[in-house]
């Protein structure tokens, strides 16, 4: 499999990642999610270091503000979304 044969700071894989997170965002498992968004946003953070406010970082805190709102963490969710908009 190419995912697993390709270097383990890639961006591809950041973006499998936030796919998977989205599919059990669909599925309503907030928990499941927030962990692959999690995985994804320390990959792209990695990779794009020298720009912190990178689109694909941006896109993660927006995905985890919206599953913290599946999960009814309100505090968080508004915390995620407002470093997405400042990016």
């Amino acid at each position: 499999m190419l995912l697993l044969t390709a270097s383990p700071n890639h961006a591809d894989l950041a973006y499998t990642w936030k796919n998977i997170g989205e599919i059990y965002l669909v599925k309503h498992d907030g928990i499941s999610a927030l962990e692959w968004f999690e995985q994804a946003w320390v990959m792209y953070h990695r990779l794009f270091t020298l720009d912190g406010n990178h689109h694909d970082i941006a896109k993660c805190w927006h995905l985890l503000g919206r599953t913290n709102l599946v999960l009814e963490r309100h505090t968080d969710a508004f915390n995620a979304f407002e470093i997405a908009l400042c990016m």
